[in-house]
């Protein structure tokens, strides 16, 4: 028991204390604190405390500066405390700045030991519409053609109409003389599509693939590996986890909405393509058919409805396709990227990379969770904020000494 006790009392630390969002200058990593005390009290030990002072915005730039930071610490702490066993206590988003630091730390990460207290994980990946841009970008063309001819048509259809109108001619056919202008006007823009824009747009969709996985790699912590389990420590009653929870479930509605229409769109396309000959054909035999038969005009014209039906809804389908799927992502840009949910990002990471919160990360190192039920004292006594039970910290300091992680 002596000997045990010497070993313990000898053995040295450095504990690095990582806070979390809107809590810049909190008290719990400070000295002195009651969680500082606990630690010492716990581990009996030789006690480095560290600490990380970041900005505590709720973005995922300014959690990533924090861990660009976090990571320079960390490279210090091995040359200058080699023999020092590293631990790593972080709470609420601290713990996604520790693991993005000992990504970028790669096989120096297995140095340390990590706790995490009330932590959201983000885990990320790569969403489907990265592997539909082709499809996206014909339907964009498409829409924007569009609605380029029927701009095109009223502006020569007006013109024309004017100008038959100051010279005292009938304009009645002012509309179709502008049909047939603008009809002329197609090949000058399909020409100056392939010429001119099309090469840019496909020079900047290579682009696209590169810089996304170059974020995705930025925000994603699967790789790595650590030579201890994670200890993670959460209240069920944590309103944080609440929240997202809730959150998460229309995330996950307004994702699948976007990624349906996108996957259905393409496959419409092709069918689009495919009817539009035959179906072209029969809608103009059945108009030659009426013109020869004026007593079944109206059964003609009902059918020439239904036959058109399908080629009507595909077009509309795709020309709205695109709108759609912005409009989807910029309402769930709204949601998701806000300082009370995971921070400001960019649009378009949003729309190719999905982030989700759960409460285990999604990586190749174990974990243990120690689950808590904490009873409410009142209504400023937030759940989330979980290290102010000295039994937590006791726990952490009990897992900190172990030479083997506890099951």
């Amino acid at each position: 028991m002596v000997i045990k006790h010497i070993l313990e009392t000898t053995k040295d630390y450095i504990i690095t204390l990582i806070h979390g969002t809107f809590a810049k200058d909190a008290p719990w990593v400070q000295e002195k604190s009651e969680v500082r005390n606990t630690l010492q009290n716990e581990i009996t030990g030789n006690i480095v405390f560290d600490s990380l002072d970041w900005s505590g915005k709720n973005s995922h730039d300014a959690r990533y500066e924090a861990a660009v930071e976090l990571k320079q610490k960390l490279v210090t702490q091995i040359n200058d405390y080699p023999l020092h066993e590293k631990i790593l206590i972080s709470h609420s988003h601290g713990g996604n700045i520790v693991l993005y630091a000992l990504n970028m730390l790669g096989e120096d990460a297995k140095y340390f030991k990590v706790v995490t207290m009330a932590t959201p994980f983000l885990n990320v990946r790569i969403r489907s519409f990265l592997s539909n841009l082709k499809i996206f970008k014909n339907l964009s063309y498409l829409a924007f053609g569009l609605f380029a001819l029927v701009f095109i048509v009223m502006i020569i259809s007006g013109i024309i109409s004017a100008i038959m109108e100051f010279f005292g001619l009938n304009n009645e056919n002012s509309f179709v003389i502008g049909m047939a202008c603008s009809a002329l006007s197609v090949p000058v823009l399909i020409f100056y599509t392939e010429g001119h824009i099309n090469p840019k747009v496909n020079d900047f969709l290579q682009k696209i693939p590169e810089k996304i996985n170059k974020d995705y790699l930025k925000f994603s912590f699967e790789n790595i590996t650590l030579k201890d389990q994670i200890f993670i420590v959460i209240d069920k009653g944590d309103e944080v986890r609440f929240f997202f929870n809730k959150l998460l479930y229309f995330w996950n509605i307004l994702l699948n909405l976007s990624d349906k229409a996108l996957n259905y769109s393409s496959k419409f396309f092709k069918y689009f393509i495919i009817s539009l000959l035959p179906i072209t054909i029969i809608a103009g035999l059945l108009s030659e058919y009426i013109k020869a038969n004026p007593d079944s005009a109206p059964t003609g014209n009902i059918l020439i409805y239904i036959v058109l039906a399908p080629l009507f809804f595909f077009f509309y389908f795709m020309i709205i396709t695109p709108y759609l799927i912005f409009l989807v992502s910029f309402i769930l840009y709204l949601i998701k990227s806000n300082p009370i949910a995971l921070g400001w990002e960019g649009i378009g990471q949003q729309l190719f990379i999905d982030t989700s919160v759960s409460k285990t990360p999604v990586f190749k190192t174990e974990y243990i969770v120690k689950e808590y039920n904490f009873n409410r004292k009142g209504l400023l006594d937030l759940q989330h904020s979980i290290y102010n039970h000295k039994e937590v910290i006791i726990e952490i300091g009990k897992w900190i000494k172990t030479e083997k992680s506890i099951k």
